[in-house]
């Protein structure tokens, strides 16, 4: 279940909503790996936290919480379509 959410294919009809639920019931707090995609290879993995307030603690408390030592990077896009793709992944609410 972890690693369908990091896979673009997974979204290519929608967001999974009921992945997301079973996620913030049973896992709210989960290590995801990052197999590779495409040209890109495989990352170090990630921690990702499904509940809102869970969320709120984390952005709200950089001091515990740091991506410092293993920072993300969105490559630069290359084309309008690449754009369009990283536009997609990204949430803003």
């Amino acid at each position: 279940m972890y690693e369908e959410i990091f896979l673009p294919s997974t979204y290519t009809t929608g967001v999974p909503y009921e992945t997301f639920r079973k996620l913030r019931i049973e896992s709210p707090v989960a290590w995801i790996p990052e197999p590779a995609v495409g040209p890109w290879p495989a990352g170090p993995g990630y921690w990702a936290v499904f509940r809102h307030a869970d969320v709120k603690h984390v952005l709200r408390s950089p001091d515990l919480f740091s991506s410092h030592l293993g920072a993300t990077q969105i490559r630069d896009p290359d084309t309008p379509e690449d754009l369009a793709f990283v536009r997609a992944m990204m949430l803003n609410q």
